[in-house]
């Protein structure tokens, strides 16, 4: 039986100066929805979300105690990399949305996305710092 649908968390960064990764495992499509960012120190530095080596979101945070939060829907695919990146320690990034079942084209030629069928990234290959 099919899940409800409902959100996941694809990454959450807090480590400064390290990229840290999120494969889209095969026959699945991830969907970016939310990105929240905070700054918790008095230092400017930068956050970044990548899609397949392609930065899509780029904030660059002034110092002192302040957020951005952002929604969208950037998909990547089975194979893509969603990358997440804070500069500073005390900053953090948190990037969410659905993690779809991809089962490639039907019949009838349109692609089949089963938004039934959701699955958690614990379940499936996970984040890893990189």
């Amino acid at each position: 039986m099919a899940s409800a649908p409902y959100s996941t968390r694809f990454l959450q960064v807090t480590t400064p100066n390290v990229w840290v990764s999120y494969p889209v495992p095969p026959n699945r499509r991830a969907i970016v929805k939310a990105i929240a960012a905070v700054n918790g120190t008095a230092a400017q530095g930068d956050v970044y979300v990548q899609i397949a080596g392609v930065s899509f979101f780029l904030w660059s945070a002034p110092g002192g105690i302040g957020g951005q939060f952002a929604t969208t829907s950037q998909v990547a695919y089975a194979g893509e990399t969603i990358r997440g990146y804070c500069q500073q320690p005390g900053m953090g990034l948190t990037v969410s949305g659905y993690l779809l079942l991809d089962d490639g084209l039907s019949d009838d030629g349109h692609l089949d996305v089963y938004y039934e069928a959701f699955y958690r990234p614990e379940q499936l290959p996970g984040a890893s710092a990189s």
